[in-house]
Protein backbone atom coordinates (compact mmCIF):
# COMPACT_ATOMS: atom_id res chain seq x y z
CA UNK A 1 0.00 0.00 0.00
CA UNK A 2 2.88 2.38 0.77
CA UNK A 3 4.55 1.62 -2.53
CA UNK A 4 1.32 2.20 -4.47
CA UNK A 5 0.55 5.38 -2.51
CA UNK A 6 4.00 6.82 -3.33
CA UNK A 7 3.72 6.27 -7.09
CA UNK A 8 4.70 9.45 -8.88
CA UNK A 9 6.81 10.42 -5.81
CA UNK A 10 3.91 12.10 -4.02
CA UNK A 11 4.88 14.30 -1.07
CA UNK A 12 4.31 13.28 2.55
CA UNK A 13 1.17 15.38 3.01
CA UNK A 14 -0.25 14.31 -0.35
CA UNK A 15 0.48 10.66 0.31
CA UNK A 16 -1.22 10.78 3.71
CA UNK A 17 -4.31 12.43 2.22
CA UNK A 18 -4.44 9.87 -0.60
CA UNK A 19 -4.19 6.84 1.68
CA UNK A 20 -6.71 8.19 4.19
CA UNK A 21 -9.43 8.07 1.53
CA UNK A 22 -9.59 4.26 1.71
CA UNK A 23 -7.06 2.96 4.25
CA UNK A 24 -6.09 3.22 7.86
CA UNK A 25 -3.70 1.44 10.22
CA UNK A 26 -2.23 2.38 13.54
CA UNK A 27 1.20 3.60 12.36
CA UNK A 28 0.17 4.93 8.96
CA UNK A 29 1.42 8.51 9.43
CA UNK A 30 4.78 7.36 10.77
CA UNK A 31 5.18 4.80 8.00
CA UNK A 32 4.37 7.33 5.29
CA UNK A 33 7.01 9.75 6.62
CA UNK A 34 9.57 6.95 6.83
CA UNK A 35 8.74 5.71 3.31
CA UNK A 36 9.19 9.12 1.69
CA UNK A 37 12.30 9.87 3.76
CA UNK A 38 13.98 6.69 2.51
CA UNK A 39 12.94 7.02 -1.14
CA UNK A 40 16.03 6.94 -3.39
CA UNK A 41 14.48 9.35 -5.87
CA UNK A 42 13.09 11.88 -3.40
CA UNK A 43 16.37 12.28 -1.53
CA UNK A 44 18.10 13.47 -4.74
CA UNK A 45 15.80 16.51 -4.98
CA UNK A 46 15.55 17.24 -1.27
CA UNK A 47 16.09 20.73 0.08
CA UNK A 48 19.66 21.86 0.67
CA UNK A 49 20.96 21.06 4.15
CA UNK A 50 20.81 24.16 6.39
CA UNK A 51 24.21 25.57 7.39
CA UNK A 52 25.80 25.05 10.76
CA UNK A 53 26.02 27.90 13.29
CA UNK A 54 28.78 30.41 12.59
CA UNK A 55 32.13 29.71 14.19
CA UNK A 56 33.80 33.09 14.69
CA UNK A 57 37.55 33.43 14.22
CA UNK A 58 39.37 34.45 17.38
CA UNK A 59 41.15 37.79 17.18
CA UNK A 60 44.93 37.27 16.72
CA UNK A 61 47.21 38.35 19.53
CA UNK A 62 48.94 41.07 17.49
CA UNK A 63 49.18 42.84 14.15
CA UNK A 64 50.33 40.86 11.09
CA UNK A 65 50.00 37.50 12.84
CA UNK A 66 47.21 36.10 10.62
CA UNK A 67 46.72 37.50 7.13
CA UNK A 68 44.18 36.63 4.45
CA UNK A 69 44.72 36.95 0.70
CA UNK A 70 42.35 36.69 -2.27
CA UNK A 71 42.00 37.79 -5.89
CA UNK A 72 39.27 40.09 -7.19
CA UNK A 73 38.70 40.23 -10.94
CA UNK A 74 39.08 40.28 -13.79
CA UNK A 75 38.19 43.95 -14.27
CA UNK A 76 37.17 45.44 -17.66
CA UNK A 77 40.75 46.70 -18.05
CA UNK A 78 42.06 43.15 -17.72
CA UNK A 79 43.61 43.76 -14.28
CA UNK A 80 43.21 41.67 -11.15
CA UNK A 81 43.28 43.02 -7.61
CA UNK A 82 45.26 41.05 -5.03
CA UNK A 83 43.76 41.92 -1.63
CA UNK A 84 45.85 41.27 1.49
CA UNK A 85 44.13 41.95 4.83
CA UNK A 86 45.35 41.77 8.42
CA UNK A 87 42.87 39.97 10.68
CA UNK A 88 43.78 41.95 13.80
CA UNK A 89 43.57 45.55 12.55
CA UNK A 90 41.42 44.98 9.42
CA UNK A 91 44.03 46.99 7.51
CA UNK A 92 44.50 45.79 3.95
CA UNK A 93 46.69 46.34 0.92
CA UNK A 94 45.53 46.18 -2.70
CA UNK A 95 47.96 45.41 -5.51
CA UNK A 96 47.30 45.37 -9.27
CA UNK A 97 48.37 42.38 -11.35
CA UNK A 98 47.92 41.39 -14.98
CA UNK A 99 47.10 37.77 -14.18
CA UNK A 100 46.34 35.76 -11.01
CA UNK A 101 49.33 33.46 -11.53
CA UNK A 102 51.56 32.03 -8.84
CA UNK A 103 54.53 33.99 -10.22
CA UNK A 104 52.77 37.37 -9.93
CA UNK A 105 51.43 36.45 -6.48
CA UNK A 106 54.94 35.67 -5.26
CA UNK A 107 56.26 39.01 -6.60
CA UNK A 108 53.57 41.01 -4.81
CA UNK A 109 53.96 39.15 -1.51
CA UNK A 110 57.77 39.49 -1.71
CA UNK A 111 57.45 43.29 -1.81
CA UNK A 112 54.97 43.32 1.07
CA UNK A 113 57.06 40.94 3.19
CA UNK A 114 60.14 43.08 2.57
CA UNK A 115 58.22 46.08 3.91
CA UNK A 116 56.10 44.58 6.70
CA UNK A 117 57.89 41.32 7.53
CA UNK A 118 56.62 37.75 7.33
CA UNK A 119 53.22 36.88 8.70
CA UNK A 120 52.77 33.71 10.76
CA UNK A 121 49.68 32.35 9.00
CA UNK A 122 48.36 33.03 5.52
CA UNK A 123 44.70 32.13 4.83
CA UNK A 124 43.56 31.69 1.24
CA UNK A 125 41.13 29.74 -0.92
CA UNK A 126 41.94 26.93 -3.34
CA UNK A 127 42.64 29.08 -6.40
CA UNK A 128 45.23 27.91 -8.95
CA UNK A 129 47.83 30.39 -7.73
CA UNK A 130 47.50 29.35 -4.07
CA UNK A 131 47.82 25.61 -4.65
CA UNK A 132 50.82 25.94 -6.97
CA UNK A 133 53.97 24.17 -5.73
CA UNK A 134 56.05 27.32 -6.31
CA UNK A 135 53.75 29.31 -4.03
CA UNK A 136 53.84 26.73 -1.23
CA UNK A 137 57.62 26.54 -1.53
CA UNK A 138 57.87 30.34 -1.29
CA UNK A 139 55.84 30.38 1.93
CA UNK A 140 57.87 27.53 3.38
CA UNK A 141 61.11 29.44 2.74
CA UNK A 142 59.68 32.39 4.72
CA UNK A 143 58.41 30.13 7.52
CA UNK A 144 54.77 31.04 6.83
CA UNK A 145 52.02 28.56 7.64
CA UNK A 146 49.54 28.13 4.79
CA UNK A 147 45.89 27.44 5.57
CA UNK A 148 43.40 26.66 2.81
CA UNK A 149 39.69 27.24 3.36
CA UNK A 150 36.99 24.70 2.52
CA UNK A 151 36.45 24.51 -1.29
CA UNK A 152 33.35 26.27 -2.66
CA UNK A 153 32.73 27.94 0.72
CA UNK A 154 33.96 31.58 0.58
CA UNK A 155 32.39 32.31 3.99
CA UNK A 156 35.35 30.50 5.54
CA UNK A 157 37.50 33.49 4.52
CA UNK A 158 34.79 36.01 5.26
CA UNK A 159 36.98 38.96 6.20
CA UNK A 160 38.66 39.29 2.81
CA UNK A 161 35.42 38.45 0.98
CA UNK A 162 33.71 41.31 2.80
CA UNK A 163 36.43 43.76 1.74
CA UNK A 164 36.20 42.52 -1.85
CA UNK A 165 32.54 43.44 -1.85
CA UNK A 166 33.32 46.95 -0.59
CA UNK A 167 36.04 47.41 -3.22
CA UNK A 168 33.74 46.21 -5.98
CA UNK A 169 31.08 48.75 -5.01
CA UNK A 170 33.55 51.66 -5.33
CA UNK A 171 34.82 50.38 -8.67
CA UNK A 172 31.26 50.19 -9.98
CA UNK A 173 30.64 53.78 -8.89
CA UNK A 174 33.77 54.92 -10.74
CA UNK A 175 32.66 52.99 -13.82
CA UNK A 176 29.17 54.49 -13.75
CA UNK A 177 30.44 58.08 -13.28
CA UNK A 178 33.20 57.59 -15.90
CA UNK A 179 35.99 58.35 -13.41
CA UNK A 180 39.52 57.00 -13.23
CA UNK A 181 38.98 53.84 -11.22
CA UNK A 182 42.62 53.70 -10.05
CA UNK A 183 42.43 57.14 -8.47
CA UNK A 184 39.05 56.34 -6.94
CA UNK A 185 40.49 53.14 -5.51
CA UNK A 186 43.30 55.05 -3.80
CA UNK A 187 40.82 57.60 -2.43
CA UNK A 188 38.70 54.82 -0.97
CA UNK A 189 41.69 53.09 0.62
CA UNK A 190 42.71 56.35 2.30
CA UNK A 191 39.17 56.91 3.58
CA UNK A 192 38.83 53.33 4.82
CA UNK A 193 42.14 53.27 6.66
CA UNK A 194 41.34 56.48 8.56
CA UNK A 195 37.73 55.65 9.48
CA UNK A 196 36.97 53.85 12.78
CA UNK A 197 36.13 50.23 12.02
CA UNK A 198 32.66 49.05 13.02
CA UNK A 199 34.09 46.01 14.84
CA UNK A 200 37.25 47.24 16.57
CA UNK A 201 36.19 50.88 16.99
CA UNK A 202 39.65 52.06 15.86
CA UNK A 203 40.76 53.19 12.37
CA UNK A 204 42.55 50.26 10.69
CA UNK A 205 45.48 52.45 9.66
CA UNK A 206 46.04 53.71 13.20
CA UNK A 207 45.82 50.22 14.66
CA UNK A 208 48.16 48.73 12.06
CA UNK A 209 50.77 51.49 11.99
CA UNK A 210 50.57 52.42 15.66
CA UNK A 211 50.19 56.11 14.84
CA UNK A 212 47.51 58.56 13.75
CA UNK A 213 47.40 58.85 9.97
CA UNK A 214 47.07 62.48 8.85
CA UNK A 215 44.12 63.34 6.62
CA UNK A 216 42.62 66.49 5.06
CA UNK A 217 40.45 66.95 8.13
CA UNK A 218 41.81 69.10 10.98
CA UNK A 219 43.23 67.00 13.79
CA UNK A 220 44.96 67.41 17.12
CA UNK A 221 48.54 66.20 17.45
CA UNK A 222 48.03 63.61 20.14
CA UNK A 223 49.89 60.41 20.86
CA UNK A 224 47.89 57.37 19.98
CA UNK A 225 47.03 54.89 22.70
CA UNK A 226 45.79 51.48 21.56
CA UNK A 227 43.70 49.74 24.20
CA UNK A 228 44.03 46.09 23.18
CA UNK A 229 41.44 44.97 25.73
CA UNK A 230 38.84 47.41 24.40
CA UNK A 231 39.56 46.28 20.83
CA UNK A 232 39.02 42.66 21.81
CA UNK A 233 35.82 43.44 23.69
CA UNK A 234 34.39 45.29 20.69
CA UNK A 235 35.46 42.53 18.34
CA UNK A 236 33.91 39.83 20.54
CA UNK A 237 30.63 41.73 20.93
CA UNK A 238 30.22 42.49 17.22
CA UNK A 239 30.98 38.92 16.23
CA UNK A 240 28.50 37.59 18.77
CA UNK A 241 25.71 39.87 17.51
CA UNK A 242 26.49 38.93 13.92
CA UNK A 243 26.46 35.24 14.79
CA UNK A 244 23.09 35.43 16.57
CA UNK A 245 21.49 37.34 13.70
CA UNK A 246 22.97 35.18 10.92
CA UNK A 247 22.22 31.85 12.64
CA UNK A 248 18.59 32.84 13.14
CA UNK A 249 18.17 34.15 9.60
CA UNK A 250 19.72 31.05 7.99
CA UNK A 251 17.98 28.56 10.34
CA UNK A 252 21.40 27.19 11.23
CA UNK A 253 21.68 23.97 13.19
CA UNK A 254 24.46 21.61 14.19
CA UNK A 255 25.31 18.81 11.77
CA UNK A 256 25.37 15.27 13.17
CA UNK A 257 27.44 13.76 10.36
CA UNK A 258 30.04 11.28 11.58
CA UNK A 259 32.75 9.15 9.96
CA UNK A 260 31.24 6.11 8.28
CA UNK A 261 27.94 7.77 7.33
CA UNK A 262 26.69 7.25 3.79
CA UNK A 263 25.96 10.62 2.14
CA UNK A 264 25.04 12.28 -1.13
CA UNK A 265 27.07 15.27 -2.35
CA UNK A 266 25.56 18.40 -3.86
CA UNK A 267 26.44 18.73 -7.52
CA UNK A 268 26.65 21.57 -10.00
CA UNK A 269 23.40 22.37 -11.77
CA UNK A 270 23.97 21.90 -15.51
CA UNK A 271 20.37 22.30 -16.69
CA UNK A 272 16.79 22.53 -15.48
CA UNK A 273 16.56 18.77 -14.91
CA UNK A 274 19.74 18.47 -12.88
CA UNK A 275 19.10 17.19 -9.34
CA UNK A 276 20.61 19.11 -6.41
CA UNK A 277 22.43 15.98 -5.22
CA UNK A 278 24.47 13.46 -7.17
CA UNK A 279 23.14 9.86 -7.06
CA UNK A 280 26.65 8.54 -6.34
CA UNK A 281 26.99 7.46 -2.72
CA UNK A 282 29.95 8.71 -0.68
CA UNK A 283 31.31 7.72 2.72
CA UNK A 284 32.31 10.32 5.30
CA UNK A 285 36.02 10.01 6.16
CA UNK A 286 36.39 12.80 8.71
CA UNK A 287 34.68 15.95 9.93
CA UNK A 288 36.43 18.93 11.45
CA UNK A 289 34.22 21.85 12.41
CA UNK A 290 31.88 22.38 9.46
CA UNK A 291 34.36 20.94 6.95
CA UNK A 292 33.67 17.37 5.81
CA UNK A 293 35.69 14.98 3.64
CA UNK A 294 33.85 12.13 1.89
CA UNK A 295 35.15 9.36 -0.37
CA UNK A 296 33.39 8.00 -3.46
CA UNK A 297 33.32 4.27 -4.37
CA UNK A 298 36.19 4.82 -6.85
CA UNK A 299 38.39 6.34 -4.10
CA UNK A 300 38.05 10.03 -5.01
CA UNK A 301 37.88 12.31 -1.96
CA UNK A 302 35.73 15.43 -1.84
CA UNK A 303 36.09 18.19 0.76
CA UNK A 304 33.11 20.45 1.21
CA UNK A 305 31.11 22.31 3.82
CA UNK A 306 28.55 20.21 5.69
CA UNK A 307 25.71 21.91 3.75
CA UNK A 308 26.90 20.06 0.63
CA UNK A 309 26.09 16.65 2.12
CA UNK A 310 22.84 14.79 2.69
CA UNK A 311 22.77 11.67 4.85
CA UNK A 312 21.37 8.54 3.18
CA UNK A 313 18.68 6.69 5.11
CA UNK A 314 18.40 3.11 3.95
CA UNK A 315 14.90 1.61 3.88
CA UNK A 316 14.17 -1.29 6.22
CA UNK A 317 10.75 -2.83 5.52
CA UNK A 318 10.79 -4.51 8.93
CA UNK A 319 10.27 -1.08 10.52
CA UNK A 320 7.02 -0.49 8.64
CA UNK A 321 3.88 -1.18 10.68
CA UNK A 322 5.73 -1.50 13.99
CA UNK A 323 4.03 0.38 16.79
CA UNK A 324 6.43 1.82 19.34
CA UNK A 325 4.29 2.14 22.44
CA UNK A 326 6.10 1.61 25.73
CA UNK A 327 3.55 3.32 27.95
CA UNK A 328 2.37 0.08 29.61
CA UNK A 329 5.92 -1.07 30.17
CA UNK A 330 6.91 2.29 31.66
CA UNK A 331 3.92 2.24 34.01
CA UNK A 332 4.77 -1.30 35.16
CA UNK A 333 8.41 -0.40 35.74
CA UNK A 334 7.38 2.75 37.60
CA UNK A 335 5.04 0.71 39.77
CA UNK A 336 7.82 -1.72 40.61
CA UNK A 337 10.19 1.14 41.49
CA UNK A 338 7.62 2.79 43.75
CA UNK A 339 6.81 -0.45 45.55
CA UNK A 340 10.49 -1.18 45.98
CA UNK A 341 10.97 2.08 47.88
CA UNK A 342 8.24 1.25 50.47
CA UNK A 343 9.56 -0.62 53.52
CA UNK A 344 7.81 -3.92 54.26
CA UNK A 345 7.24 -3.08 57.91
CA UNK A 346 5.36 0.15 57.17
CA UNK A 347 1.64 -0.02 56.53
CA UNK A 348 0.33 1.83 53.50
CA UNK A 349 -3.28 1.82 54.72
CA UNK A 350 -4.90 5.16 55.58
CA UNK A 351 -5.96 5.76 59.22
CA UNK A 352 -9.60 5.14 60.06
CA UNK A 353 -10.61 8.76 60.37
CA UNK A 354 -13.79 10.20 58.88
CA UNK A 355 -12.02 13.51 58.15
CA UNK A 356 -9.35 11.84 56.06
CA UNK A 357 -10.29 11.11 52.44
CA UNK A 358 -9.38 7.77 51.02
CA UNK A 359 -6.47 7.94 48.57
CA UNK A 360 -5.30 5.31 46.11
CA UNK A 361 -2.36 3.20 47.26
CA UNK A 362 1.06 3.74 45.77
CA UNK A 363 1.11 0.18 44.46
CA UNK A 364 -1.69 0.93 42.00
CA UNK A 365 -0.70 3.92 39.87
CA UNK A 366 -3.27 4.97 37.32
CA UNK A 367 -2.96 6.75 34.00
CA UNK A 368 -4.17 10.27 33.64
CA UNK A 369 -7.51 10.25 31.87
CA UNK A 370 -7.95 12.05 28.60
CA UNK A 371 -9.54 15.49 28.84
CA UNK A 372 -12.31 16.02 26.30
CA UNK A 373 -12.40 19.52 24.85
CA UNK A 374 -14.75 20.98 22.31
CA UNK A 375 -12.97 22.05 19.08
CA UNK A 376 -12.72 25.81 18.65
CA UNK A 377 -14.68 25.71 15.41
CA UNK A 378 -17.70 24.39 17.40
CA UNK A 379 -17.75 27.23 19.89
CA UNK A 380 -21.41 27.98 19.14
CA UNK A 381 -23.41 28.12 22.44
CA UNK A 382 -26.08 25.57 21.55
CA UNK A 383 -23.67 23.13 19.96
CA UNK A 384 -21.26 23.57 22.83
CA UNK A 385 -24.03 22.72 25.30
CA UNK A 386 -24.90 19.56 23.37
CA UNK A 387 -21.26 18.50 23.22
CA UNK A 388 -20.86 19.07 26.95
CA UNK A 389 -23.89 16.88 27.59
CA UNK A 390 -22.46 14.14 25.40
CA UNK A 391 -19.11 14.28 27.19
CA UNK A 392 -20.87 14.19 30.55
CA UNK A 393 -22.90 11.12 29.46
CA UNK A 394 -26.19 13.02 30.02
Amino acid sequence: MLEIGHEGHISISGMKAKLRLNLWWTTMDKDVEYWVDTCKGCRLVRKITPPEPITSTDLPSRVWEMVAVDYLGPLPSGHYLLVIIDYYSRYYEVELTKSPSAENTIKVLSNIIAREGSMETLVCDNGPAFIDKRFTKFLKNHDIQLRHTTPLWPQANGEVERQNRSLLRRLRIAQALKLDWKEELLAYLMAYRTTPHSTTGVPPGNLFRGRVIKTKLPSMKLKIHIDDEAVRDNDRLKKHLTKVYADKKRNAKESDLAPGDKVLVRQKKDNKLSTPFSPEEHTVIWKRGNSVVARSPNGKEVRRNSTYFQRIKERDTNKVGVQEDNDDQDVTETSKDINAEIPTNVSTEAPMDSNVRETPTLSQPSRQKRVHRTPHKYNDFVLGLIMDCIHSNI
